[in-house]
C-alpha cells in the first residue's frame, strides 16, 4: 500500500506525499522569486554559450575540410602538371590524414541541440502556475 501523506487529504483529495503542498509552494514561492529568475537567466546564458561554441566548432571543421580538399586537389594538379610525385608525397599524406580526422570529427558529431529560449523563467512559471 502506498502511503498518502498530505494535508489536502482532509478535503478528500488524497495527493501523494504532500504533492499539493509542493505544487502550491512552487506556484506561489519558488517560481515567483527573484533568485529563480536570476538562475534561469544565468543557466540559459551558460547553456546557450556552450551550444554556440559547439556550432562554431562544427562550422569551423566544415570550412577546414573544404580547405583541405582544395589543397589535395592542388597537389593532384601539380602532379598532373609534371612535378615529381615523390616531392609531393609527404604533403599529400599530411593532407589526407587531416581530411580523415576532420571527416571522423564531423561524422561523430551528433545533431546540435537547440538554444534555450531566453524567456525560459516566464515560460516555466506560466506552465507551473497553470497546473492544478
Amino acid at each position: 500500500m502506498i502511503p498518502v501523506l498530505d494535508d489536502d487529504d482532509a478535503g478528500g483529495h488524497g495527493t501523494l506525499f504532500g504533492a499539493g503542498r509542493v505544487l502550491n509552494a512552487l506556484q506561489t514561492r519558488f517560481y515567483e522569486s527573484g533568485p529563480f529568475q536570476v538562475f534561469c537567466e544565468e543557466f540559459t546564458a551558460a547553456v546557450n554559450e556552450a551550444r554556440m561554441e559547439l556550432r562554431a566548432g562544427a562550422s569551423s571543421a566544415k570550412r577546414e575540410l573544404e580547405r583541405v580538399r582544395r589543397e589535395i586537389e592542388r597537389v593532384i594538379e601539380a602532379i598532373k602538371a609534371g612535378l615529381p610525385p615523390a616531392d609531393l608525397k609527404e604533403e599529400m599524406e599530411t593532407l589526407q590524414a587531416l581530411k580523415e580526422t576532420l571527416l571522423a570529427q564531423l561524422a561523430s558529431a551528433t545533431e546540435l541541440p537547440p538554444l534555450l529560449h531566453p524567456n525560459m523563467a516566464n515560460l516555466w512559471r506560466t506552465e507551473i502556475t497553470q497546473l492544478r
